[in-house]
């Protein structure tokens, strides 16, 4: 079996997604969208891809297209999404879910009164190292989980400085930093800890210019329901590492994990008694995560596998993410929905 996708959006993170459909062979690319003409013929180009527009409703209406990958501006997400599952696609999406809970609430439902499947793509979880800290956890290599914590720092003072550029904007992204990188970040305490009951978090735009723009810094408290804390730091406005930098520790009562990248390689080590053991190295540790991730989402399509990342959990992390931004505008702990 055989899917023929169209890919609305041709920015930069269209590029890995292309990357991976165009050499997945149950894939068809058969259009690429983007309103800039221009950057929609390159990719297509780049990619073989036969048809291009400006205008998404035109590959709506081909009959011919399974799947929509929507890979646009947060605040396109709900009107784009309805209209594709409305036309009987199926739809993989990028983060976040939608800007609000209704928004994503009208998702959810769209995609069961339609029955169609409408995937979100959460590459930190097909990472290797975080795959296989995940199977160190189930088997207790390091006992009970108690502690999580993780940063990190991006160069995103170009977007956050450009008034036309839609990062930061409220209306357009939904806030800054957190919600436009952190999140994946709680999305991987979601799968590394389960479901979180509160939150307590500060959030300030500190060094970009732009006063119309949202925060650049975020400092991140979650409670889980299991009992574990997370602290995830979180900054867009860095320069002194190259582009990106992660880092996530997990302690346990016999010993820790420690996942740490830079330039590209991702390492995971266990720490039990003193003694460290590198567990598994990877290169490009990016490409590799999303490349995984897309092929998996590649797999409940075709192949008829179950999304290891539900509706109701990216639903969550946008959950968290909205009380993140109530908590630093009330000052206040903010307790989560029991559901």
């Amino acid at each position: 079996m055989s899917i023929c996708v169209g890919v609305v959006g041709a920015g930069f993170i269209s590029e890995v997604h292309l990357k991976a459909l165009s050499v997945d062979e149950r894939v068809n690319l058969a259009w690429v969208i983007d309103t800039n003409s221009e950057v929609a013929r390159q990719q297509a180009v780049k990619y073989g891809i036969p048809q291009t527009a400006t205008d998404y409703r035109r590959m709506l209406d081909d009959p011919s297209v399974d799947v929509v990958d929507i890979v646009v501006p947060h605040f396109l997400h709900l009107p784009m999404t309805l209209q594709a599952l409305d036309a009987g696609k199926d739809v993989m999406l990028e983060k976040p879910i939608a800007l609000d809970l209704n928004e994503a609430d009208k998702l959810i439902t769209k995609a069961e009164t339609t029955g169609k499947q409408l995937l979100i793509k959460k590459y930190l979880r097909f990472s290797k190292p975080h795959q296989m800290a995940k199977e160190l956890l189930d088997k207790d290599a390091i006992g009970r989980t108690y502690l999580g914590v993780a940063s990190l720092f991006a160069q995103q003072l170009h977007w956050e400085n450009d008034p036309e550029n839609w990062h930061g904007v409220w209306e357009k992204a939904g806030g800054g930093v957190v919600m436009d990188a952190a999140i994946h970040l709680v999305d991987l305490m979601q799968f590394l800890f389960g479901r979180a009951k509160a939150i307590n978090a500060i959030t300030k735009r500190l060094v970009a210019e732009n006063p119309d723009k949202a925060e650049d810094v975020g400092v991140l408290n979650i409670e889980y329901v299991d009992g574990q804390i997370a602290n995830i730091v979180c900054a867009n406005c860095d320069n002194s590492l190259p582009r990106i930098f992660f880092r996530k520790e997990i302690y346990g009562t016999k010993g820790s994990l420690l996942i740490h990248d830079l330039n590209g390689e991702t390492k995971l080590d266990l720490r039990v008694g003193g003694k460290t053991d590198e567990v598994v190295s990877i290169k490009n540790w990016w490409e590799e995560a999303n490349f995984a991730a897309i092929n998996h989402l590649v797999d409940c399509l075709v192949e008829g596998e179950k999304p290891v990342a539900s509706l109701d959990e990216a639903r969550h992390d946008l959950e968290i993410v909205l009380a993140v931004y109530q908590s630093n505008k009330e000052g206040k702990r903010i307790a989560l929905s029991a559901d």
